[in-house]
């Protein structure tokens, strides 16, 4: 069965985690007490007294990180739990054990458990601040995760550390990817600003840190960290070899991968004494599928590498594999990226492209979409994207909502990320 087979509980998602939200964010902001006093109504303290958690922070790539520090843990034995933010395709599918998303009656209950906890809070105000979604589904999904008899969870913070609900979390072990001057102004204004909000959830608990290279600036921040509670730092790069003949994704995504499984290995290491075997780990991971981070589809006769990159470099390594895997350059380039991210970089980058440019406009996105005379080329709705995008080979290139919205025209399989149980033969 796939996403598209599966019950819609969108009006529940609707009036159980994005109400407070839709009522307060241009008046107010996220408020860490209200989602600590959420915490406390549905008991999550207790629950999580017998999981070990690892968290994920950092500007890109965190959610490659977790899946793959997920897959990592899976292959130990262990039952484990993962929230991402987003999800691949939709809200159901930022919470998953296992790598499997939530049953019908798991995300039900769920969902209906926030909204009675939230009837027993005080009303929000723009004074109070909201219940952001990402920490609804993290806290409440944690629950069901831990009532599900998981010994681990990956979570991944939704913006931020310090500033995010993952500064609740008794969190066992961090990785941090690559940060840089993302949301400066939330977190800012400097880079060295926003590693210390991401930073600024260490604890005297947490056990280890690992950690994707990072700017001097911002390596100067972590190290200070982990030297300020005693943890270990644990440093990966591209020479790092967690086990011989792991198979990693393409692209820049494979350094946040190769984190994650080095991270997974090390939590596995406190859970029960012993990291996974080497054939299982290699399995495991093998099986991995994490569709929108440079990940390959049909639409009709013709190919479609979709990949969530909003960065010029990201864009470049997405040329270049696009082309690698079509045997020729795109025939189209669709792109969505917000005026935030760095969409300047995207249009110099492309200048020098020869296949057709398309701007794909999400007019009913929060974020700060461009207007249609800051793009040179050719440019479309969101609504239209579906009758363009089996006209020939193309690159898909934007947001996490934007390739989200893709994925589910192309019929992505995202019920399952990884296979806990895989063997050499799959």
């Amino acid at each position: 069965m796939n996403m598209n087979q599966m019950k819609d509980f969108s009006d529940l998602e609707s009036v159980s985690v994005f109400d407070e939200w839709q009522q307060l964010r241009h008046t107010s902001k996220r408020s860490i007490p209200r989602a600590s006093e959420f915490g406390k109504e549905i008991g999550l303290e207790d629950a999580l007294s017998s999981i070990a958690l690892l968290g994920v922070v950092g500007s890109k790539g965190k959610g490659t990180a977790a899946v793959y520090a997920s897959a990592a843990l899976a292959a130990s034995g262990s039952r484990i739990g993962t929230i991402t933010s987003p999800g691949v395709t939709s809200n159901r599918d930022r919470v998953r054990i296992n790598g499997k998303v939530f049953t019908d009656a798991q995300y039900q209950v769920m969902l209906e458990r926030v909204v009675k906890a939230r009837r027993r809070l005080e009303a929000p105000s723009a004074e109070s601040g909201y219940l952001s979604p990402s920490g609804l589904y993290m806290l409440s999904g944690l629950l069901t995760i831990a009532e599900a008899g998981c010994s681990a969870a990956v979570v991944e913070a939704g913006i931020g550390g310090r500033s995010d609900e993952l500064s609740l979390l008794p969190l066992d072990g961090l990785m941090v990817t690559e940060i840089f001057n993302e949301h400066a102004e939330v977190l800012g204004p400097t880079v060295v600003d926003i590693a210390k909000n991401k930073l600024g959830i260490l604890a005297d608990r947490t056990k280890f840190v690992v950690s994707l290279p990072q700017s001097s600036a911002v390596k100067e921040v972590v190290e200070r960290s982990c030297a300020e509670h005693g943890t270990d730092l644990i440093w990966v790069d591209g020479t790092t070899i967690v086990s011989p003949d792991i198979r990693y994704p393409p692209g820049l995504n494979r350094l946040n991968a190769i984190a994650g499984v080095r991270a997974g290995c090390r939590l596995s290491e406190i859970i029960s004494g012993v990291a996974p075997s080497v054939d299982r780990l290699r399995n495991v991971v093998k099986s991995v599928n994490y569709p929108g981070r440079l990940s390959t589809h049909m639409a009709g006769d013709h190919q479609v590498v979709v990949d969530s990159a909003i960065s010029r470099n990201g864009l470049t390594t997405a040329l270049v594999y696009a082309k690698s895997y079509f045997g020729h350059e795109p025939e189209t380039v669709f792109v969505s990226v917000p005026r935030n991210k760095d969409f300047d970089g995207f249009v110099e980058e492309l200048r020098g492209v020869a296949a057709k440019k398309v701007f794909v406009n999400m007019a009913q996105s929060h974020l700060p979409y461009p207007a249609k005379n800051e793009w040179p080329w050719d440019w479309i709705e969101l609504t239209g994207i579906g009758t363009v995008l089996s006209t020939g080979d193309a690159l898909v290139i934007g947001t996490a909502t934007f390739s989200a919205h893709v994925l589910q025209l192309l019929n992505a399989q995202v019920e399952s990320i990884f296979d806990p149980s895989a063997t050499a033969r799959a």
